[in-house]
């Protein structure tokens, strides 16, 4: 092998060690198929092709999920993170945002080191989401009850106002 397929072969190695098992096998299988062709143009061509389907696995099952991660805890800081340093429940909102944002990122890796890797499928991909969505939804109902509440809470206020509070507060 000359120089440039080489060093595309390594290239090729390299992004493999970030795909899941199933599709680094694809990539080795790949790799032993390049001395069988004739010619440095045909196998730089093989490489390449090889390296781009590599890339798009690597950007779809990786980049796409950290970016949608990273996209939905802005929103929660957006949305929990601002007040006024004299409210009571500010830190509190703040304490609820870091805890979320906390559980979010690392219950996922907690979960597959000790269960195992997610199963494919609409039933697990819709427990994950519904999981998701009921703690992004009990994280937004603490931190509305500390917007509309305050530090208020209970005075110059009717039961009624209580007992609604306390039933929002429970779903989260």
């Amino acid at each position: 092998m000359d120089r440039l397929t080489r060093t595309l072969t390594g290239l090729v190695r390299c992004v493999a060690r970030l795909l899941d098992q199933q599709h680094r096998d694809w990539v080795h299988a790949l790799l032993a198929e390049v001395d069988d062709l004739p010619g440095a143009s045909s196998r730089l061509a093989w490489l390449g092709g090889g390296l781009w389907l590599a890339v798009q696995e690597v950007v779809m099952n990786r980049i796409i999920h950290a970016l949608a991660f990273a996209a939905g805890a802005v929103g929660l800081v957006w949305i929990g993170w601002p007040g006024a340093s004299t409210n009571s429940a500010t830190p509190v909102n703040r304490m609820y945002v870091v805890g979320t944002l906390v559980l979010l990122a690392g219950l996922p890796l907690l979960v597959s080191r000790y269960v195992g890797p997610v199963r494919p499928g609409w039933a697990p991909r819709l427990a994950r989401v519904g999981g998701y969505a009921v703690s992004v939804s009990g994280f937004l109902c603490n931190v509305l009850c500390g917007l509309t509440g305050g530090a208020s809470w209970g005075y110059g206020r009717g039961r009624r106002f209580r007992r609604r509070r306390g039933l929002v507060s429970s779903l989260g």
